[in-house]
């Protein structure tokens, strides 16, 4: 019974598998006819995908076409425009060159016709400049005669300076010899080294305060004597003291004729009454501008002068004209005041010096000195000097002649006396100028350093043709010297020169530029010479200024906003500028540059100098 129980159960489970398996596998057919079913849709669908993609492909190629034969259209009509416009340029261009070709044929008619008129007009001059020639000759007959008597006495003057000179060199060598001996001999008291000390370095022991003014307008009226008083400054001296001073400004007379001096008075020295014009040569030794012209020209004048004892001193810019309503527009004076200790005194000082007569002609083949100064100096010193004057070149008949140009330098013991390169001239900071026969300021102004020991100082003058005569008048040097600051390792002295001829625009342009290092608080002097020649254009200007780490630009120029640039509407073939400032500056290092500037485009500057030196300021400026 059990055996045919479990075969039972055997064949259950037998069947109950057979079941499970026929239901397995017709689960499985179905799902596989399913399977075929969706295999179907969806290789329809991607059929009918990759039919579209061909479509939307086609679509696109045909769009590709079409844009690429509107590009090719468009490209064609781009073409075309380039082949109308070159045809319209072409049409231009022939247009202009007929117009250039009939403004070049109506220039020349033009041209021919200015040609013939000015050679009418000069054949007038020429009539004129013989009856002002004969005047020039009796004027200068009677000048010659009064200038006989002069010379007579200046040359008594010049005799006993010269002795006198002779003398006081000898009491300062013998009076040195005795401080060499006292300091010597004198070492172990506190005074001898204190009085040891200042000898060793003096120049450690100068001081200096700056000044400065300029008139509360832009224009200045002159009239004739007693003359016009400028703007002043006076300040209290605590001892011996040396001051210096320039002032620069421009300056139109009415008419050819009428004449104006520009100078500075110390303690009223100058008034200029003393040099009503033409053969007396009472101011002419401080250096005054002088001219005639009747565009604003470049006036620039310095002074220097020792005082020995404690006080008050008045520094003011003096003016006389021939006439009434000459004008000085935008004038400023600047300079300092060098406090010498008592117990150097002697060891810094000042000259001057001028000529011999009212007139020098100057040579062609070498230089011609106008006057010398000799000096002592007890210790090396930075050395300033300055001369001013006029100028002009003209034959002996008086008719003007523009091919002989003037130069002028100051040299140092018989050194830098002939002929010079560019570079050379520019060096020296000399003045040069090419302005036929009409008198005009002819100036320059040099710093320099010398060793100790007996030097001097010349006034020089060099015409660089035989074609003409040049002449110089009524000219004087001034000069100043200060023992150098030893105790400082950078030099007390500083300069910059262009030689090159420099094409001047209507935008600031610098000329040249050094950099200057100062070791404590100082006050700082410099100056500038240069050449000019103005554009042909009505009115025109050039002018130039000395800047500091760039306080002042020539930008500003022509504004009426700076008083005391160097400033010239001279329409000579070459004219002679120049200016002097002085600022104080704390320790550290500068850029001092000159910068200039024209309103018109093309003027020309040339042969530019530019020379300046430093004194350790007073404490509390």
């Amino acid at each position: 019974a059990t055996a045919v129980s479990d075969r039972a159960r055997t064949r259950e489970v037998n069947n109950a598998l057979n079941s499970t398996q026929i239901s397995t596998a017709a689960a499985l057919a179905l799902e596989t006819s399913r399977a075929v079913s969706i295999e179907t849709v969806l290789s329809g669908a991607i059929v009918t995908e990759v039919t579209r993609a061909t479509l939307v492909e086609a679509s696109l190629g045909a769009a590709l076409g079409l844009e690429t034969v509107r590009a090719l259209a468009g490209e064609a009509s781009v073409a075309l425009a380039v082949v109308r416009e070159t045809s319209r340029a072409v049409g231009i261009e022939t247009a202009l060159s007929t117009a250039i070709s009939l403004e070049a044929s109506r220039a020349i008619a033009a041209e021919t016709l200015e040609a013939s008129t000015s050679r009418t007009a000069e054949r007038s001059l020429a009539t004129a400049t013989s009856a002002a020639a004969t005047a020039v000759v009796q004027e200068t007959s009677r000048a010659l005669d009064a200038e006989g008597v002069l010379n007579a006495s200046i040359f008594r003057e010049t005799s006993r300076a010269q002795a006198a000179v002779v003398a006081e060199t000898n009491r300062a060598v013998a009076v040195e010899s005795s401080i060499a001996s006292s300091i010597a001999a004198g070492l172990s008291t506190a005074a001898a080294r204190n009085a040891y000390s200042e000898l060793v370095n003096p120049g450690s022991t100068y001081t200096a305060v700056p000044f400065t003014c300029s008139p509360a307008v832009w224009s200045t009226t002159v009239g004739p004597a007693p003359g016009t008083a400028g703007c002043s400054v006076t300040l209290t001296l605590t001892g011996p003291s040396i001051i210096v001073a320039t002032m620069t400004g421009h300056v139109q007379a009415p008419a050819i004729t009428n004449w104006q001096y520009t100078g500075i008075s110390i303690n009223g020295d100058n008034d200029l009454t003393t040099d009503a014009c033409c053969g007396m040569p009472g101011a002419a030794i401080y250096g005054p501008a002088h001219g005639y012209s009747t565009v604003w020209d470049n006036h620039r004048t310095s002074r220097t002068r020792f005082l020995a004892n404690a006080g008050s001193v008045t520094i003011a810019a003096r003016f006389i004209a021939s006439v009434a309503s000459t004008l000085t527009n935008g004038y400023a004076l600047f300079g300092m005041v060098i406090t010498t200790p008592l117990s150097t005194a002697g060891l810094a000082g000042t000259y001057m010096c001028s000529s011999n007569s009212w007139q020098t002609a100057i040579n062609s083949n070498a230089a011609t000195p106008m006057c010398t100064v000799p000096f002592y100096l007890p210790f090396a010193s930075l050395v300033y000097s300055f001369f001013g004057g006029h100028q002009s070149q003209q034959t002996t008949a008086g008719v003007p002649t523009i091919t002989t140009g003037t130069y002028g330098w100051i040299g140092y013991d018989g050194l830098n006396q002939g002929s010079q390169t560019a570079a050379q001239f520019a060096n020296l900071s000399a003045a040069f100028a090419l302005n036929g026969n009409v008198w005009e300021p002819f100036s320059s102004a040099r710093v320099t350093t010398l060793p100790r020991g007996l030097h001097n100082a010349t006034m020089n003058f060099f015409a660089s043709t035989q074609s003409g005569n040049s002449f110089f008048n009524g000219g004087g040097m001034q000069g100043l010297f200060i023992p150098l600051d030893t105790s400082i390792s950078v030099p007390q002295t500083f300069s910059c020169s262009n030689s090159s001829t420099t094409i001047i625009g209507v935008t600031s342009v610098t000329l040249c530029s050094t950099t200057i290092t100062l070791p404590y608080r100082a006050v700082v002097w410099a100056d500038l010479t240069a050449s000019i020649r103005n554009s042909a254009v009505a009115n025109s200007w050039i002018g130039a200024i000395v800047s500091f780490n760039g306080d002042i630009d020539a930008a500003s120029l022509g504004n009426g906003v700076i008083y005391g640039a160097a400033l010239s509407l001279s329409q000579a073939p070459a004219q002679t500028i120049g200016m002097g400032r002085t600022t104080v500056l704390n320790a550290g290092s500068y850029t001092v540059a000159v910068t200039a500037r024209t309103n018109n485009a093309g003027g020309l500057i040339t042969g530019l100098g530019m020379s300046g030196f430093f004194v350790r300021a007073l404490p509390g400026i």
